[in-house]
């Protein structure tokens, strides 16, 4: 069906939890200016009845089904091939939109910002405690009420997160931007390069959106293998700070990961430190930032800790 008159265009990757798929897609308003693109990464048929998909006898929904799971970086670039929006808005499937949704997407249609960023909240999937996810999101927002130049930075290129915003489509198109296609961190550079090519943003603390943390989830915990990717991501991340001269600090993930594969894993370390040579950083280079963000490291290895602190204050 060829759709006319789409403002907004909502691309949602699944794999493998239709009924966590079946509440985000009933989150999103129906409205003849909305179309909603799921792309499930070949769920298993043992899991997933096909015959009853989320959305499957909604109009306003095109469902496409990859035969060879590929991550959620695959599964949305296909579907930014098939919007037709003015603007593209992300969810995760576990993930699910907040009643204001609609009212905002009223008052932003016209708009004349490439990305508008909201606030929003975080909760467990299955019990709705409150979570840690939009943490640094709303620190970001509440920053621009005293400071919106410097917020405004935050949000561009501290923000990996596809989702909470709403971003003109054209800006992608125009930029040949896309999601990596790996399994973690697949959207940290699609958002970098998002807010480095706006002309102009706009920031709502209205919470358009709740995050959930889900134990089964692939972002959940680390492993070697994703610890390897965050290297190669984080390096291209510190390079492109470097090139565009963006002075907000450097982000050292890509060095923690390297340091918890130095202690953890040697094989791994030195397929890492090859990524790291590859793209021009020097040995001389990597020993200094090792040394440097050691303290950092020993943070992270005690994250799950200081979630649990925090816990008691959300």
């Amino acid at each position: 069906m060829i759709m006319k008159n789409v403002n907004f265009s909502f691309v949602i990757p699944h794999k493998n939890t239709p009924d966590l798929l079946n509440r985000c897609v009933k989150s999103i308003p129906s409205r003849r200016d909305i179309e909603i693109i799921i792309v499930d990464d070949a769920s298993d048929e043992q899991i997933v009845d096909f015959s009853t998909y989320p959305g499957k006898e909604d109009p306003n929904v095109k469902i496409l089904f990859l035969t060879e799971s590929k991550g959620a970086g695959a599964a949305r670039n296909e579907g930014l091939k098939l919007a037709v929006g003015k603007w593209v808005i992300f969810a995760d499937a576990d993930d699910y939109f907040n009643y204001c949704i609609n009212d905002c997407l009223n008052d932003y249609m016209d708009s004349d910002s490439d990305i508008i960023f909201f606030k929003a909240n975080s909760v467990d999937t299955y019990n709705y405690t409150n979570s840690y996810r939009s943490l640094q999101l709303n620190r970001f927002i509440d920053i621009y009420k005293k400071n919106p130049d410097r917020a405004t930075r935050l949000l561009r290129y501290r923000f990996g997160e596809p989702w909470a915003k709403i971003l003109r489509r054209d800006i992608i198109v125009d930029n040949s931007i896309s999601f990596d296609e790996v399994i973690v961190h697949n959207d940290t550079m699609f958002s970098l390069l998002t807010g480095f090519h706006a002309k102009k943003v706009s920031v709502d603390d209205r919470a358009i959106y709740c995050c959930t943390t889900r134990k089964d989830s692939i972002s959940y915990s680390m492993t070697k293998e994703k610890h390897l990717i965050r290297v190669f991501v984080f390096a291209r991340v510190e390079q492109f700070f470097d090139k565009n001269e963006i002075g907000l600090g450097k982000i050292n993930k890509h060095i923690i990961s390297l340091s918890y594969l130095l202690f953890f894993d040697w094989s791994y370390f030195k397929k890492a430190l090859r990524i790291l040579n590859d793209l021009g950083f020097s040995k001389i280079y990597i020993f200094y930032k090792v040394v440097l963000t050691f303290p950092y490291f020993i943070i992270d290895l005690n994250k799950g800790w200081l979630r649990k602190i925090l816990y008691r204050f959300l």
